[in-house]
């Protein structure tokens, strides 16, 4: 049977990491969901995951709440790509209001997501809510990848796993 590094070795599926990501948090520090307003706005993403920087424009429209939306324009591969976003509000039990996106991909699927955080992973030129890309957050994928190691050091030490995991654990604590 497989030995120490055996089976899968790397991530399985695009990560919310990988992807840029435009969240209403921060559209809310910054001021531009406010009722009755239509602003605009502009984000650069450069990080060390993102493969090429993007600058995102977006005006962010909630002159009427009902029809409440952002649009986004941004290039990708060199072309232009336009995305209309609906935004939904929901109150509250402690008062005021709450805005979410609606994703884009399933809300034309007749499927009502709402989600905080929008995401375009590699190969996309579209936001949409991480349950619409099938991401997943790095830290779940890499969560067994130590497991070939504990085994080995399991078998070399005639300790269990568990025990092999607490002495690490106690030899790295702070």
């Amino acid at each position: 049977m497989g030995g120490f590094g055996s089976g899968w070795q790397e991530l399985r599926s695009a990560t919310v990491e990988d992807s840029y990501s435009l969240c209403l948090s921060d559209l809310r520090k910054q001021n531009l969901l406010v009722d009755g307003d239509i602003n605009l706005g502009a984000w650069r993403w450069q990080s060390e995951y993102l493969r090429e920087p993007l600058t995102l424009h977006f005006v962010t429209d909630l002159w009427h709440p009902s029809s409440a939306c952002i649009h986004l324009a941004f290039e990708r591969g060199g072309h232009p790509c336009v995305q209309k976003v609906s935004l939904e509000s929901t109150r509250p039990n402690f008062g005021g209001h709450r805005w979410w996106f609606v994703c884009p991909i399933l809300e034309p699927l007749g499927i009502i997501q709402r989600t905080t955080k929008l995401h375009m992973p590699p190969g996309s030129n579209r936001f949409g809510c991480r349950q619409a890309y099938g991401l997943s957050y790095r830290s779940c994928q890499e969560s067994g990848c130590h497991l070939g190691f504990y085994r080995m050091m399991a078998a070399k030490t005639g300790l269990s796993l568990n025990e092999i995991r607490k002495e690490l654990r106690n030899a790295y604590a702070p």
